[in-house]
């Protein structure tokens, strides 16, 4: 498709948020470059931004804001659609400067808009709803490490969320035989690690008779040099079937288990489906597996009603699991959720929330060190995803970012090789050596 100065029409896609919105944001792409558009990264040059944007907090909000502004500020007569859960939830933010608004389910048809779009008509399409999951994509841009969206939509009752109201209160699972076309059709293309994603993955299948555990076993069955990571599965769905599959060499011995908080009295009023014993016995069975299984979390501090003894259980639980990542959230209260209406009730002081950030941040730093030098002296298997500094940067199976030292011979992108872990500086970066190729998987 041609500009009117005679070149193709250049666009450029900004995303925010999750796993979901990575692979959807690949699926627009390829639908716009079938259609003769030219994706590059944005610049004056830029003819069509698309913001896929991101409503888990307020300051996501803010975030995908600032990026729709960010284009009409390089360009006044830039197009900008800005998509996704934010105008989901809410498109009369976006009405001053986006020309154009898709929801969810019509982000994805965005190539059957775009031309009245370009053409100067303003689309405020939102809130239909998806009956079921179809979505194939052919091609990833520039990764070695793919995700692959197998399920959509929540039906759980976590009191704080709005996104069920963004991606649909019904649990939408894509067929088994169209996850094995795609994740088949990503390894003829080079594809080594294919992470399986959804906003509820534990729950693939409970639409459609089928089941996640099934699925995988079905995956690690096909031919090919691979390894499969799982992204991120809720404790009450992690069962006893799903954790002996770790015992398989191609899953990734790694699982983001999010907790939220190490209180069961918080977890009660955030209408969480599990307690703390119930993490603790799933944790223990993971790591009889493997006594180094690696875990990382999502923990929410400021919860309404979050006291400094709920705050101290966190801490003790986050050390006593070694998890290796936490990724920490201030609690952001959404429109229309339960929890805004406690925030009113027994909001926590922001200067608290400030402070309880700063200790979990550290605590959860320290943690992390602790969890990483266990692993020194030990061979790892890591994909190398690019170069920096004269060194291999890439993932190993139990998600430990390595900076791999060659011994003189040649490290090529997006392939696996076998390391030894040699130390852990002190800002966390791990070092590694590289000791022999490795066999095919």
């Amino acid at each position: 498709m041609e500009h009117a100065r005679g070149r193709k029409i250049n666009f450029s896609i900004l995303t925010l948020g999750c796993k979901l919105n990575q692979y959807e944001s690949e699926l627009m792409r390829e639908k716009l470059e079938n259609l003769g558009f030219k994706m590059v990264p944005l610049s004056p040059m830029t003819d069509l931004l698309v913001v896929n944007t991101c409503a888990v907090t307020r300051e996501s909000e803010r975030k995908s804001r600032q990026l729709a502004r960010r284009g009409k500020r390089l360009k006044r007569d830039m197009k900008v659609v800005v998509v996704g859960c934010s105008p989901q939830i809410d498109h009369h933010q976006y009405l001053e400067f986006a020309d154009s608004i898709l929801g969810n389910v019509e982000k994805k048809s965005i190539d059957e808009y775009v031309m009245d779009i370009m053409n100067g008509k303003k689309l405020i399409l939102v809130g239909k709803e998806e009956i079921t999951l179809e979505d194939e994509l052919h091609s990833f841009e520039n990764r070695t490490r793919v995700f692959l969206k197998i399920e959509d939509g929540c039906d759980g009752k976590c009191t704080y969320c709005i996104i069920r109201k963004a991606r649909g209160e019904r649990i939408r699972s894509k067929k088994s035989e169209r996850v094995i076309r795609e994740f088949e059709n990503f390894l003829t293309q080079g594809v080594r690690e294919v992470v399986l994603t959804g906003l509820n993955l534990g729950r693939y299948g409970k639409d459609t008779g089928e089941n996640l555990r099934d699925l995988i076993e079905k995956l690690m069955k096909i031919h090919g040099n691979f390894r499969i990571r799982l992204s991120s599965i809720n404790p009450e769905d992690l069962s006893d079937d799903l954790i002996h599959l770790f015992e398989e060499k191609k899953l990734c011995k790694h699982l983001h288990l999010p907790i939220q908080s190490g209180s069961d009295k918080v977890l009660r009023a955030m209408g969480r489906r599990y307690r703390i014993c119930d993490i603790l016995e799933k944790v223990e069975k993971l790591r009889s597996l493997d006594s180094l299984f690696s875990l990382t979390t999502d923990v929410m501090i400021g919860f309404p009603g979050e006291t400094d003894e709920d705050f101290e259980r966190t801490l003790d639980l986050i050390e006593r699991v070694n998890f290796l990542k936490v990724h920490i959230f201030r609690f952001s209260p959404r429109p229309g959720t339960p929890a805004m209406k406690l925030h009113k009730l027994e909001g926590v002081d922001e200067g608290k929330v400030k402070e309880r950030f700063k200790i979990l941040n550290e605590v959860s730093l320290r943690v992390r060190n602790e969890t990483v030098e266990k692993h020194v002296g030990r061979i790892r298997c890591v994909l190398v995803e690019r170069m920096k500094d004269g060194r291999a940067v890439g993932f190993d199976e139990y998600y430990i970012p390595h900076e791999i030292d060659s011994n003189g011979s040649n490290l090529e992108l997006n392939e696996f090789f076998k390391v030894r872990i040699g130390k852990v500086t002190r800002n966390g970066k791990v070092v590694s050596s590289r000791i022999a190729d490795l066999p095919e998987r």
